[in-house]
């Protein structure tokens, strides 16, 4: 694939409670794809209230939340007909086998595991949206 879609209609909601982690998100995402939309819920509910109020088309899980787990949320996209196809990745600090394979029992398309720099960051950000098709292979 050498064409990206064009991220104008492209919402990815993080899920993520860590505000030094959030600002990494974000400044990895602006490095990554500029001008895309990343709309940001700290816990589960409001995880939850964002995409039943206006779901995005992308999502960025943590696992550890305030409220509900990221495996909750992502049971509960899994389980509702307008959402069950949503891209959902989890990235987490959290490399227990027990969380891969409950998460990959309820549908994660990927699950990451937190790198601890922000070029990895950065590289991994790249590396998923290339996976959906949003931006293009780096020459």
């Amino acid at each position: 694939m050498s064409q990206a879609t064009d991220t104008r209609s492209v919402r990815i909601l993080v899920v993520e409670d860590d505000a030094a982690d959030i600002l990494f998100m974000r400044k990895a995402f602006e490095k990554v794809c500029p001008g895309i939309t990343v709309d940001v819920a700290e816990n589960g509910d409001l995880a939850v209230a964002a995409i039943e109020r206006d779901p995005p088309t992308h999502v960025f899980l943590d696992l550890k939340l305030p409220k509900r787990s990221g495996l909750e949320i992502l049971e509960w996209i899994r389980g509702r007909t307008v959402t069950s196809h949503l891209p959902v990745v989890i990235l987490t600090s959290s490399n227990e086998k027990r969380d891969i394979e409950r998460a990959r029992e309820l549908g994660v398309d990927d699950y990451r595991v937190k790198p601890v720099s922000f070029p990895e960051l950065a590289e991994l950000v790249r590396q998923i949206l290339f996976s959906w098709g949003l931006v293009p292979i780096q020459k």
